[in-house]
């Protein structure tokens, strides 16, 4: 609720009354500072020290500092200015509480200008708050505007102490909620639920629509399950208002609850990217976790208790998958005694070496790899490279994907390739092309990172790169090996 709105209603007493009792609600509450009407208004009649005095009066469990919101629309000038003046108030706010009763935030502003957003986080993690806010999101939600909106998040989040949880201002439609929770935000608030009913809007998970279209409430909560879509049209304004604030409230406790049960089941990707197909602007967001796939896979469980769906270009930077690229590139040493590589295309079977008991490799392969001296790794547009020892270990045998590759899964699977070849140091290269699948840039990936490394690099083009024709091919390139090409 709002502290400022109360302290307009109840004037003086304001200072004397619990807000849960004021709220009939015994669970936690948090109180605005009034900041919102700041923006909106330009001005509020309530001073940062009145703010603290009302909030810790009404015992509010979670208070906010009286900060001064950016705004979206704002030129630099004003956006340092609004920055300044919440550090001020912060530093005040922190001085005269008596942090009895309730948990302090600490807001973060800045706007569109990152570098303030960061600033302010900074200055704000060094004052002694609880949880900390991210202000002045709503304008760019509104215009989905959800690629700035990552970055917004990601600059404050990544400038806050790990263990202060972050509140996100003004995130009220469902459809951006798993967004949101993905990149860190622990908490929210909006009205947006009664500002849309106001609008005659219906909010559903995947996006808004007029009430007075529907032929029928694609909904199932107590609203949609006791009225038709006509009836909700039948009724006066005022009472339409309010069924559909109801509605969009449930949908949005729903979206919660799914997300919690999501995380709880290591699906919250799965459920972001089933989002991000909602609507263009939330495809192109997804896409931007890419950019902070290492702080992701730090934070990401080496383990899980189902398996990984990969159906999309997009999966290629699911935090699963990333964590098996960095751990390789950053922990991994071939076999010590291995002097030739073998890179075979991934098969659809797992694990990927069980092709070894159903191709009939010819002796002379069986007995390079039981030799030590040959090593067999595969290619993959998801994982990149996976070594044929470790092809168990999860997630590289506990998954199930669609066909991928499109161009940016290429190009990172011969970004690794390359790596993979440079950083160890086999004598030989042999590189199967699965000349069907990927073009011949990954010919030339693997025979450059060779040439660079100093490895004599050998190739065998197939159409079909597990038949018995191609694995003879191979046992006659080992008898190559070690000669350049």
């Amino acid at each position: 609720t709002n502290a400022y709105i109360l302290k307009k209603n109840l004037g003086e007493k304001v200072f004397s009354n619990d807000v849960h009792t004021l709220l009939d609600f015994e669970g936690p509450v948090m109180t605005d500072s009034g900041a919102y009407q700041l923006l909106i208004y330009k001005n509020v009649d309530m001073t940062p020290e009145e703010a603290v005095a009302i909030q810790e009066g009404l015992r509010s469990d979670i208070s906010v500092v009286l900060d001064v919101p950016t705004g979206w629309d704002v030129s630099r000038g004003h956006a340092k200015w609004t920055v300044e003046e919440t550090i001020k108030r912060a530093e005040l706010t922190i001085r005269i509480s008596k942090k009895k009763h309730t948990l302090w935030t600490g807001p973060i502003q800045g706007g569109r200008y990152l570098d303030l957003v960061k600033y302010s986080a900074e200055r704000m993690a060094g004052m002694d708050f609880d949880i900390h806010a991210l202000g002045s999101p709503t304008p760019v939600m509104e215009q989905y505007l959800f690629e700035v909106l990552f970055d917004m998040i990601y600059a404050a989040k990544s400038n806050i102490p790990a263990n202060r949880p972050l509140h996100l201002f003004g995130a009220g439609h469902p459809m951006v909620f798993p967004l949101v929770v993905a990149l860190g935000c622990d908490t929210f608030d909006s009205a947006a639920y009664a500002l849309f009913a106001r609008r005659d809007k219906y909010l559903s998970e995947g996006g808004t629509m007029s009430a007075g279209e529907l032929e029928y409430l694609p909904c199932d909560c107590p609203i949609c399950s006791s009225h038709t879509a006509k009836e909700l049209r039948m009724t006066t304004k005022k009472d339409r208002e309010l069924l559909l604030a109801r509605h969009n409230l449930h949908v949005c406790l729903a979206e919660i609850k799914r997300i919690k049960q999501a995380i709880l089941d290591g699906r919250l990707w799965d459920l972001l990217r089933s989002r991000s197909l909602s609507h263009p602007a939330l495809g192109r967001a997804i896409k931007k976790f890419r950019q902070i796939q290492d702080e992701l896979s730090s934070n990401t469980p080496s383990t899980k208790g189902k398996g990984l769906f990969i159906l999309g270009e997009v999966d290629i930077y699911r935090p699963e998958v990333t964590t098996h690229v960095i751990k390789l590139r950053e922990n991994y040493a071939k076999p010590e005694e291995a002097e030739t590589l073998l890179l075979m295309p991934a098969p659809e079977k797992r694990p990927y070496h069980s092709f070894l008991t159903t191709s009939r490799p010819k002796a002379a392969l069986l007995d390079q790899l039981s030799s030590g001296l040959l090593h067999l790794s595969f290619y993959s547009p998801v994982f990149g490279v996976v070594p044929s020892e470790i092809d168990e270990i999860y997630p590289l045998s506990q998954h199930e994907l669609v066909d991928i590759g499109g161009k940016e899964a290429q190009d990172r699977m011969e970004k690794e390739i390359a790596r993979y070849i440079e950083q160890n140091g086999y004598k030989t290269v042999i590189l199967v092309h699965d000349a069907k699948r990927w073009t011949k840039t990954l010919i030339r990936s693997c025979a450059l990172a060779s040439s660079r490394s100093g490895k004599s690099f050998l190739l065998k083009t197939a159409a079909d790169p597990w038949s018995e024709e191609t694995l003879d091919s191979v046992c006659g390139l080992l008898e190559q090996r070690g000669e350049p090409r």
